[in-house]
């Protein structure tokens, strides 16, 4: 397929005025060979009705909001959407963040997402073995890039004590969790994938499945309650 990546940054001047120059990357396709590390079972297919679900990355589901990469002038973190080397088919997208180091953000644009009567968050998660990828894992939603309404999950998943590496991992965090601060729901900007300090020292992650959803969510097999979140192990 060919590679339709787009050049951005070069020529772009900084965006939102910030010290670290950042840039927008639009959402597109990587054509290149998948990673060695790259999954090679596909995340768990949603069953939420469309009706009770606001998807901002899933092919699962109708598109909610805009969603744009976002990297550092430096261009130091590789965040990207791939073709899913599982199925290996243009429409099915997965999301391949690399080079995200200890303390490392990785940023997503929303544009103004309205998740506001919605009940919680979910995420599919995938982070390699053999020390190639995260250890520990976290997210948060802003409403204001440059004025600091955050709201953090502070799941702070470590996933190589809990020894699930090599596994889709999906996480539910209730959206009361990310009300607590001054994050306004309905005026959501961006999503930061986050990365701690514990566990493997590798620095890849794959992400899918990025939505918020009204009701109780999938019925899982197992789950693990961490800060208030869900963790589900989906193939225990």
């Amino acid at each position: 397929m060919k590679n339709i990546l787009h050049e951005f940054c070069k020529k772009s001047p900084p965006l939102w005025g910030l010290g670290a120059a950042l840039c927008l990357l639009p959402l597109s396709l990587s054509a290149q060979a998948p990673n060695a590390a790259a999954p090679t079972t596909a995340a768990p297919t949603p069953t939420l009705l469309q009706s009770s679900v606001k998807s901002v990355f899933s092919d699962h589901y109708a598109q909610f909001a805009k969603f744009d990469l976002v990297t550092d002038w430096s261009g130091t973190k590789s965040e990207k959407a791939i073709v899913n080397p599982v199925t290996d088919n243009p429409a099915d997208r997965i999301l391949e963040i690399d080079n995200l180091v200890s303390g490392a953000e990785a940023l997503i644009a929303l544009g103004t997402c309205d998740w506001s009567n919605m009940d919680s968050v979910h995420i599919d998660i995938f982070s390699p073995d053999n020390n190639q990828g995260i250890g520990e894992f976290d997210f948060a939603l802003l409403s204001n890039f440059t004025g600091g309404q955050k709201g953090q999950a502070d799941v702070w998943l470590d996933i190589t004590t809990a020894k699930r590496h090599g596994q889709w991992i999906g996480i539910d965090v209730p959206i009361s969790k990310f009300a607590g601060g001054s994050l306004q729901l309905n005026k959501i900007s961006n999503l930061q994938i986050r990365r701690g300090a514990k566990g493997s020292a590798g620095k890849l992650l794959y992400v899918d499945n990025i939505y918020a959803y009204q009701g109780r969510g999938e019925a899982v097999v197992s789950s693990v309650n961490i800060s208030g979140a869900t963790w589900i192990q989906h193939n225990p």
